[in-house]
């Protein structure tokens, strides 16, 4: 049907479009991390051999990226006091409704009910 609306003279213009999947964008930040270090890395090998080459010991920053040392989090703080505020919610609702649910009422209910000092 998608080859039919492309040729289809009435049609105009055709938009194709679909999202990633989050294992897919996971994967493709990993990538792109592992492929940032090994850059990185090989460009901090070959400028300190240029540095030894010259003696020039004043420059320390050498054009290094400035993105060294990036790392993505799972979850920032607020996420993380979230998480605690409902585990910790959940179990003093839980100790709350297990507590009432002890609560017993009387198991033999009377009509005419006894005098009072004469309840056993």
């Amino acid at each position: 049907s998608i080859v039919a609306a492309i040729d289809s003279s009435s049609v105009k213009n055709v938009i194709l479009s679909s999202t990633r999947s989050t294992e897919e964008v996971k994967h493709a930040r990993k990538l792109a991390v592992m492929d940032r270090f090994t850059q990185t890395n090989t460009q901090r090998v070959a400028s300190r051999r240029l540095e030894d080459q010259n003696n020039n010991n004043n420059n320390n920053n050498n054009g290094d990226d400035s993105s060294e040392g990036v790392y993505y989090v799972n979850m920032t703080p607020n996420m993380l006091s979230g998480i605690l505020f409902f585990f910790m919610f959940i179990f003093t609702a839980h100790l709350g409704l297990t507590c009432m649910n002890m609560i017993e009422g009387q198991d033999v209910y009377v009509k005419k009910m006894p005098h009072i000092g004469r309840e056993v």
